[in-house]
């Protein structure tokens, strides 16, 4: 294990004022043959406040100091301690773990005479289990050797780090800890299952990269990009690059990084993001957007084009080039002030008390000076955490004229045919009344009627002449009308 700073910089101190020869009174009890009354209340000052287990033995294990930390992690007071051995069965009644826990402890000791951060769990006085980190040095007293056990309680350390793996392994995300050298340290289950690597072929290693980045020019493309960033800002955001799973699949990811520090060391932490199906979705959308028959665009709160679809252009006559990134284009699709201000104004009335609007229609004017009727419709998205206004347009221009033109048609039809169905209903009037006075025979009668059926039917053959007329001069009536006036 890996020394710990804070703990070395506790056992310097006790060392350098026990080596002043620490005269024992009582177990317990120690003064400095050498420095005086104000040198032996420091030198106790710094064991007693410590804030981590001290304790000071000899070597049969009997305890001759126990400080207030001490007492406060166990619960053992130095009354209950302080002369004896047995705190130690008390802190790890389970034998079999006390056992293993002597022969770590003899094991180290062989190799050399003391241990650095030693981690075992103790049971308090109260029953709780707490995680000890243990260092050990020796010193000479009374030209005795003692023991000075510094013992850290690690234990809500652990526990949060224990909740930050789970976090980390639990994560969607990948994430990787990386040393300055890029060397691996941490690498999660998500990590796992986007590249198909495990853990045991990444930790303590670096070459992972090249094995994600197989392609030796888009490796050094990549290096030097992240370099660049890296230089001017020590990190860099949603940088979207394609790595090569362990099963030859292409994966889009989008990383970002930040540099973290635990305690004199800098660690990078990675974070990416599968956006592959994401990038996919986008590209269908892309696709169903450009290959529209209608007028498409998104345009942000400013009223800038994001967006300029196939239709927009055919329509407008303006190109991606001239109106992506501008919004501008409202003034030249709009050129009359008056008209355009007409209709901010009505577009701003409907979205304050709708948000959108839709079948609303306006006249634009294409780059080419050609009037065309729109009807717009305009939704509110977000998208990446930010809102956007797509707006689609149908060009219903042929379909307003065809109307106009039935319009026109229908009316003048009615105006012809109006005189002569009138005539028929006077004659057939005054038919009736001679035939209510009693002036007209019975074939008088009859002669009478049969010419007022031949003038009408003579009207619906001029009407059914008329509607040939209509649907074949003018291409452009929409199916259902021709249907009625050819039916």
């Amino acid at each position: 294990m890996s020394g710990n700073p804070h703990n070395g910089g506790i056992l310097q101190n006790i060392h350098i004022a026990s080596t002043r020869t620490l005269k024992r009174t009582n177990p317990g009890e120690y003064m400095t043959g050498t420095s005086g009354a104000q040198s032996e209340c420091i030198e106790a000052g710094i064991m007693e406040n410590a804030l981590v287990m001290i304790a000071v033995l000899d070597k049969k294990g009997t305890i001759f100091a126990w400080n207030h930390t001490a007492e406060s992690i166990t619960g053992y007071t130095k009354a209950e301690v302080i002369g004896n051995t047995n705190v130690w069965k008390s802190l790890y009644p389970d034998k079999d773990y006390r056992h293993n826990v002597t022969a770590k402890i003899a094991e180290i000791l062989a190799k050399k005479n003391y241990f650095e951060n030693l981690e075992t769990t103790i049971k308090t006085q109260s029953g709780d289990f707490r995680i000890i980190l243990w260092n050990t040095k020796e010193i000479l007293s009374d030209g005795e050797l003692r023991v000075i056990i510094v013992g850290m309680d690690v234990t809500r350390q652990k526990e949060m780090d224990a909740f930050q793996q789970s976090v980390i392994d639990n994560a969607n995300v990948l994430i990787a800890v990386l040393d300055p050298k890029g060397k691996v340290l941490v690498w999660n289950e998500a990590a796992e299952s986007i590249t198909g690597y495990t853990k045991d072929e990444v930790i303590g290693k670096r070459d992972i990269w090249k094995q994600l980045y197989p392609d030796p020019e888009y490796r050094r493309t990549i290096t030097i990009w992240i370099n660049s960033i890296i230089k001017e800002r020590r990190l860099f955001e949603n940088l979207d690059t394609t790595i090569t799973t362990k099963k030859g699949e292409k994966r889009i990811i989008r990383w970002n990084t930040q540099e973290i520090n635990t305690g004199a060391r800098a660690r990078e932490i990675a974070i990416g993001r599968d956006i592959t199906r994401q990038r996919e979705l986008d590209a269908f959308r892309e696709s169903v957007i450009e290959n529209a028959h209608i007028l498409i665009t998104v345009l942000d709160l400013q009223s800038n084009v994001l967006v300029w679809n196939k239709a927009a252009e055919a329509i407008t006559g303006y190109s991606k080039s001239e109106v992506i990134g501008k919004h501008d284009i409202w003034k030249y699709l709009y050129p009359d002030p008056d008209y355009r201000r007409t209709i901010t104004k009505r577009i701003t009335r409907i979205i304050k008390e709708e948000r959108y609007f839709e079948n609303f229609e306006t006249t634009i004017v294409n780059k080419g000076g050609s009037q065309r009727i729109l009807s717009w419709n305009t939704r509110e998205i977000d998208e990446d955490s930010q809102t956007r206004e797509i707006a689609i347009a149908r060009d219903i221009t042929e379909q307003r004229q065809a109307e106009a033109a039935l319009l026109a048609y229908i009316s003048e039809m009615a105006m012809r045919v109006k005189q002569p169905v009138e005539i028929i209903r006077d004659n057939i009037q005054e038919t009736a009344n001679l035939i209510r006075d009693g002036k007209l025979t019975k074939e008088e009668m009859v002669t009478l009627l049969e010419g007022q059926v031949r003038n009408a039917t003579q009207v619906a053959a001029n009407v059914k002449e008329f509607q040939k007329m209509i649907a074949e001069k003018d291409k452009e009536i929409p199916e259902a009308y021709r249907k009625f006036l050819e039916g």
